[in-house]
């Protein structure tokens, strides 16, 4: 903690007799001094307490942010961990299966094997079409999106789809059917 001290040094004598004068102007200069430094003494201890709290909330923070690098460790351990007892399982069902192929439970085997492997495929084209949908969402973003129903010079041909416009496209003509005025039919 910082401490200042004040010393008053006696002023040089005034000759008009006015040392009285000099002695209560040196208290009141001391007296001030005094306040002013029991104010730095608050001034430093409110300082020392925020500095307190800002090293309490970096602790904090560095707290929140080891937690949340435990958790991601956690989570990707426990996903490899998961894909590890899949295989497993897996594995142990086709060696289940092949050890019990003479016996009743192998067609019910056969048939959960299948299933996994339509789901597995199910899952592979239901993952390939969100990609695609993803793929077309991000080129509409990209592109900017219309439906043919705000279209003006769509002329009825109105579906609702939502179809990719490019900007310096040109609108669709209107393709009327040609009469026939031939007075041959």
């Amino acid at each position: 903690m910082i401490s200042i001290k004040l010393v008053v040094e006696p002023p040089p004598r005034n000759p008009n007799g006015g040392e009285a004068m000099d002695a209560i102007g040196a208290a009141a200069l001391k007296s001030k001094f005094e306040k002013l430094q029991e104010e730095f003494k608050s001034v430093t201890v409110k300082l020392q307490e925020v500095e307190r709290s800002v090293e309490k909330q970096k602790s904090d923070n560095n707290a929140i942010q080891q937690r949340v690098q435990d958790i991601d460790r956690a989570n990707t351990e426990l996903r490899s961990e998961l894909e590890i007892q899949g295989e497993e399982l897996e594995r142990d069902i086709w060696q289940e299966f092949t050890e019990l192929e003479n016996d009743q439970q192998c067609n019910y085997l056969k048939s959960m094997m299948l299933q996994v492997k339509n789901l597995r495929r199910e899952c592979d084209a239901k993952g390939a079409k969100l990609l695609a949908v993803q793929q077309d969402l991000e080129k509409a973003a990209a592109m900017g999106t219309r439906t043919e129903n705000s279209n003006p010079t769509n002329h009825g041909n109105v579906t609702g789809k939502t179809v990719l416009q490019d900007p310096y496209e040109r609108p669709k003509k209107k393709i009327r059917p040609m009469f026939r005025t031939s007075p041959l039919f």
